[in-house]
């Protein structure tokens, strides 16, 4: 593995993944890196969402945890079958899209959270505006 070679910054535009001016080891560098932050974040995850299912009572999380969770999953799979199948097209594709709606799917689930969080109603005589003048 040649991490140096792999993640070199100042490298000319043109280098890439498919055989290109990388070499073999700086390409397994970068492979390597991949599957150990993917395991970081699966671990991460499955802990947050483990904690939170177990934390959430009534207050209506369960599909926007099982939806990450899912979302988890599919990722993994996605990754594992690109790795088996020597990464075709439509599967790194997928694995990409996956990602993006993982993400989402995150935003959302701390969305949710966070409105859990706020207080529901706020009354209108505590309120103030720039202009209004706050007095003691």
């Amino acid at each position: 593995m040649d991490f140096r070679h792999g993640f070199d910054v100042t490298q000319h535009v043109g280098p890439n993944y498919l055989g290109g001016q990388l070499t073999a080891d700086g390409r397994v560098a970068i492979h390597v890196t991949h599957r150990l932050g993917a395991m970081l974040v699966l671990v991460y995850f499955a802990a947050l969402l483990t904690l939170m299912w177990r934390r959430r009572g009534d207050s209506g999380l369960d599909n926007a945890i099982r939806l990450v969770a899912v979302l988890l999953g599919v990722q993994i799979l996605l990754g594992l079958a690109n790795v088996i199948f020597h990464i075709p097209l439509s599967i790194a594709v997928a694995h990409n899209a996956m990602g993006a709606g993982l993400l989402l799917s995150v935003i959302h689930l701390i969305w949710r959270h966070q409105l859990l969080l706020e207080p529901h109603s706020i009354p209108a005589t505590h309120t103030t505006t720039m202009n209004q003048e706050v007095t003691a």
